[in-house]
């Protein structure tokens, strides 16, 4: 049985050489925890860059962790027209 912790946070403002001290990054929303490796997430409404993190727990106490960065950009609805083809002359 394993639950998967997940949680999104903001790019970090304050990054370190060497593994230096970072101060944890703002989390956005609420942490979901659940038993299936599934998350169902609308992207954050401010443009910027963010991380999605997975955090996988089991009965014995052991951790896995995963993260991917995304960037919310500032786009313009665009209207899409399809245009069936013309229908061709019976020869």
């Amino acid at each position: 049985h394993l639950t998967f912790v997940w949680e999104l946070l903001q790019k970090p403002t304050g990054l370190s050489n060497g593994g230096g001290y970072e101060p944890r990054p703002e989390r956005i929303g609420e942490v979901t925890q659940g038993s299936q490796p599934l998350l169902n997430l609308a992207a954050p409404e401010a443009t910027g860059t963010y991380r999605l993190f997975v955090y996988v727990l089991d009965e014995n106490g052991h951790v896995g962790t995963a993260n991917v960065p995304f960037q919310v950009g500032n786009y313009q609805a665009r209207e899409a027209v399809v245009t069936p083809p013309a229908p061709t002359p019976e020869g």
